[in-house]
């Protein structure tokens, strides 16, 4: 029977959490389940049905009614030691080859047998017991057995209660790397005991930052790494956590870059287009995010120290060539060749190591297209009067100013179907293609799918054909301006 808060996997390795058990009138004397989707997109409603509460989602819509002998349901559950035995367990035949032993409770076998399989266990240094149904590590006798063990994966089982995930670790004191991923924990204790643990992955666990704070660093002083990947996080979610080497924020929802006290940062799949504080890491994910002007980049420049930076695959980049984004990030951050013992300066950009021949031209090439005025450039920023200075640049031949134009916002709305889609600051340089790639990502379009357009009069519409023409050679006053989608319109 179930209870509430107990974990339930499904045949299509979904996972869910009990919330109810009980009756609804829908179903007649019918015992219902009513959980909690770790998708919320399979849930269909808040815990309510008929226009009776019968429990909350934490998360909005995510819960739905289940019958409890729904087909669906894998009904497979296992203790720890059963799991490591169906998966691990073997013993020798008398002619030496090993048998295994498969999914047989622990109790039929003798102690003999089990002593046997239990030696086999001291040698193992990795275990993988992902998906595998553990709802309880009990007593987890064969957890003494485990002396050599380095690497274990726990991820995706019925496990409610962190107490239990406390009680193995301190019979594993060889441990190093844990993995945790997919669990939700009902359950947070504190723990009384330490443990040496050195890299622990918490993704899709929905786990809380104040109960991280409170219960679980504390029990790993010696943490070098830590996902926290697909946690739903917020810039609301106090991440200021002591120092941990390696931190992994990917997926989460955060707009700006948080506090985080590391070395290096992994934010690839948020929504950043901010930055706040000055940042003490040397090492930056920003791939796939929602950064949109060379301002940005630049702040980023003034507020760190870099050595790493990952941030391609956003829409300040859409329509540019490899190329040239290489030669406007290289120019814009103090750059120095890998193999330099220099201890500052970035030296690895978007996967590649950085060479001072490579550094050199880039930096000669952007100062020359900011004085034809075919790129933008802060020109009253440090980082423009190093280059300067580095490469003994004059000020008397020039091209046309483009910074005061250039650094000019419009802000843009986009309607389609009377309901606004975007609501965005973009640069009078930005180009319509850039625009029309930003509408494409909340229409989940493609770019050749619609038009865009303005009213000149209440009748007349001028439409925004011009792929590569630039914002601000519309007329479209900041805080005055109506765009809407055409849908169905092929070019």
């Amino acid at each position: 029977m179930y209870q509430v808060n107990d974990r339930i996997q499904f045949i299509d390795n979904q996972f869910a959490t009990v919330r109810f058990v009980g009756q609804i009138p829908e179903w007649g004397e019918q015992l219902a389940l009513g959980v909690e989707w770790d998708d919320p997109a399979r849930g269909k409603n808040n815990g309510s049905v008929g226009g009776i509460e019968y429990f909350k989602t934490r998360q909005a819509g995510a819960g739905s009614f289940i019958k409890v002998n729904n087909k669906k349901i894998l009904n497979k559950r296992v203790s720890f030691d059963e799991a490591l035995l169906e998966t691990y367990g073997v013993e020798e035949n008398q002619i030496g080859a090993a048998i295994r032993i498969g999914s047989k409770k622990v109790e039929s076998y003798g102690f003999e047998k089990l002593n046997k399989i239990n030696a086999n266990f001291s040698r193992l240094t990795s275990v993988s017991l992902d998906f595998k149904c553990i709802y309880t590590i009990c007593k987890g006798r064969s957890l003494l057995s485990l002396t050599s063990l380095v690497k274990l994966d726990f991820s995706f089982n019925l496990i409610n209660d962190m107490g239990d995930i406390w009680s193995a670790l301190d019979k594993l004191r060889t441990l190093k790397e844990l993995n945790l991923n997919g669990n939700r924990f009902e359950i947070i204790p504190k723990s009384n005991t330490i443990h040496g643990l050195e890299i622990l992955k918490l993704s899709n666990t929905r786990i809380r930052p104040s109960d991280l704070k409170q219960s679980v660093l504390p029990k790993f002083p010696h943490l070098r790494e830590i996902t926290l990947a697909s946690n739903g996080y917020t810039d609301e979610d106090d991440l200021s956590f002591n120092f941990i080497e390696n931190v992994d924020l990917s997926f989460n929802g955060l707009t700006q870059i948080p506090s985080v006290n590391c070395l290096s940062l992994n934010l690839s799949d948020n929504k950043i287009n901010y930055i706040y504080n000055a940042c003490t890491f040397k090492a930056i994910d920003l791939r796939y995010n929602e950064i949109d002007s060379w301002e940005f980049v630049e702040d980023l420049q003034s507020k760190s120290r870099l050595r790493e930076l990952r941030i391609d695959n956003n829409p300040l980049f859409e329509g540019l060539e490899e190329d040239e984004v290489t030669v406007n990030l290289i120019a814009r951050f103090e750059c120095v060749d890998d193999k330099s013992a220099q201890e500052e300066g970035l030296r690895k950009l978007n996967g590649s190591r950085l060479s001072r021949e490579e550094i050199e031209n880039a930096e000669l090439y952007f100062i020359s297209k900011v004085q034809k005025g075919d790129y933008i450039c802060n020109e009253t920023s440090e980082r423009w009067k190093q280059l300067k200075s580095k490469h003994n640049v004059k000020d008397e031949i020039r091209g046309p100013r483009l910074n005061e134009f250039a650094y000019h916002k419009i802000r843009i709305k986009v309607y389609w179907n009377n309901e606004l889609i975007l609501d965005q600051m973009l640069l009078n340089t930005n180009t319509i293609m850039r625009l029309k790639g930003s509408v494409s990502r909340k229409l989940n379009k493609s770019i050749f799918s619609f038009r865009l357009y303005y009213f000149l009069t209440a009748e007349v519409k001028q439409y925004l054909d011009d792929e590569i023409g630039r914002i601000g050679d519309f007329d479209l006053h900041q805080q005055d301006i109506y765009i809407a989608i055409e849908a169905n319109h092929v070019k």
